[in-house]
């Protein structure tokens, strides 16, 4: 009963397996290991497919590079439920002008931004970003520096998607109305 560990996988493409059940780092997995057991079928369907890679890159506001950030890219596959577990967490560091992570699997992700120097004000394209299968990608945080309290990006698009530039951004609130403009589609 679960005793049977499968892992599927193929150089230069995404990897998927089975887990064992109770584990502590993930105590309910989604795809068990099987079992196999006497005039009986065990079936275990897996998804795996050309991994992408991901020029990474970091502003200021004004457009100037910035390095020493790290963060991580956080993906929406989970391999466990009850906790939640997630399947793919991509660490980075940016130390040059441009930095190209490699081996990535297709899956939509979010990203974070580790330390007290910088936050996020705004990314190319907007987050979440999905990488399809053999894709590559630029992306581009636009950072600024961490501020104490709280911030708000409001990121504006179209039905496809896309940045909507110079659209007008009210914001209502307790201490009072701010009103912005959107350079190439968000505001901070």
């Amino acid at each position: 009963t679960e005793e049977y560990h499968i892992t599927v996988s193929k150089n230069g493409y995404s990897t998927e397996q089975t887990y064992l059940p109770g584990e502590t780092s993930n105590p309910n997995p989604i795809k068990p290991h099987i079992t196999v057991a006497a005039n009986t079928v065990s079936q275990a369907t897996f998804s795996i497919d050309q991994t992408g890679s991901i020029d990474l890159r970091a502003q200021s506001a004004q457009c100037a590079a910035i390095t020493g950030v790290s963060g991580s890219f956080v993906g929406s596959k989970l391999i466990g439920t009850s906790p939640d577990v997630i399947k793919t967490i991509i660490p980075f560091t940016i130390n040059a002008a441009s930095n190209i992570i490699n081996n990535i699997e297709w899956d939509t992700y979010n990203v974070t931004v580790s330390g007290t120097s910088y936050e996020i004000a705004g990314t190319n394209p907007i987050f979440p970003v999905s990488i399809t299968p053999g894709s590559s990608q630029q992306v581009t945080l636009t950072l600024e520096p961490a501020i104490t309290g709280n911030r708000l990006v409001v990121a504006v698009t179209d039905l496809s998607g896309l940045p909507v530039a110079d659209a007008t951004v009210e914001i209502v609130g307790p201490s009072g109305t701010f009103t912005n403009q959107t350079s190439v589609g968000s505001v901070t």
